[in-house]
């Protein structure tokens, strides 16, 4: 699903990659998509890897 073949989405293909999963993003405006990628890029390069988007995911669950 990486448009430019980078190994990573930046912040449109990320939005894109969520709104076309609608089980994922049928209640997120672009806003909060966007809010949610700044939040998964943890190291703020304008980028989410895989291993940003797994640790986000893992760390979501053990707080809940």
């Amino acid at each position: 699903m990486v448009a430019d073949g980078s190994g990573a989405l930046d912040q449109e293909e990320f939005v894109q990659a969520f709104k076309s999963v609608k089980s994922l993003s049928a209640n997120m405006t672009h806003e909060q998509l966007t809010h949610l990628f700044m939040k998964i890029d943890a190291n703020s390069d304008g980028t989410v890897d895989w291993d940003e988007f797994t640790n986000h995911i893992l760390l979501e669950q053990m707080a809940r």
